[in-house]
């Protein structure tokens, strides 16, 4: 006798946000009851199904679901909550991935339309940088220079994905990043309904991977990061 609860669990949104993937999660309890003697809960019986099939068909259905057009249900884990001789209940835990379009810059939407925010606007964590250089056979670990270690005060970092059914498109909008950074262009940077921060800059852009496919929606998928500073 299987049954499943599924319930909202929580969506970071605050305007600076410095650790979670952006995008609401939701829990599903699933539990399910032998009513044999001596039948446990968790594998298949003569007339019931056991709780680690259920999981099995939950997985099958869900993993990689399209809720809209490029956004996916990503698993994060399945977790034991409890047990007895006739009832045995787990956790699957998902996250839907973020439909939040990219910030903008000068009202000029980074990305060109094609991108979409995985981590907001966060402010550097401050911590000693380490560089790791080889001298012959030995590597030696010695301290960043203070200068290469972004300002928390006036430094914004953001990380998003550019997404489209081809490369060249995703290539366009990266260079599109780019350029705002080489013309050195100054403005109001916006991310959704936050704050509005004034004269900001683009100075540095990244990719995280190389750009992969899905080939569950026929897209490529470019991870970045664009650093962005204070002006004035």
């Amino acid at each position: 006798m299987p049954a499943a609860l599924v319930a909202f669990v929580e969506e970071t949104i605050p305007p600076i946000n410095s650790s979670s993937p952006r995008g609401p999660r939701f829990s599903i309890l699933v539990a399910t009851r032998s009513l044999r003697l001596n039948a446990g809960p968790r594998l298949d019986d003569v007339d019931t199904i056991g709780a680690f099939r259920v999981i099995e068909m939950l997985r099958t259905r869900l993993d990689g679901y399209l809720v809209v057009p490029g956004r996916r249900m990503v698993p994060l884990s399945v977790k034991f909550i409890d047990a007895d001789d006739r009832v045995a209940i787990y956790e699957l835990l998902y996250r839907f991935e973020s439909i939040a379009p990219a910030p903008s810059l000068d009202a000029t939407e980074i990305g060109g339309g094609i991108a979409r925010t995985t981590r907001s606007l966060t402010q550097p964590v401050e911590v000693a940088a380490l560089r790791f250089t080889k001298a012959g056979d030995v590597y030696e670990v010695r301290d960043a220079p203070a200068d290469e270690m972004p300002d928390p005060a006036t430094t914004l970092i953001w990380q998003g994905e550019l997404r489209a059914e081809d490369l060249g498109t995703i290539e366009s909008a990266y260079a599109s990043i780019q350029d705002l950074i080489d013309d050195e262009t100054v403005g109001e940077l916006v991310e959704g309904d936050g704050p509005r921060w004034q004269s900001m800059k683009a100075v540095e852009l990244r990719r995280l991977t190389p750009p992969w496919r899905t080939p569950d929606f026929g897209e490529y998928v470019q991870p970045i990061e664009a650093i962005f500073e204070y002006s004035p």
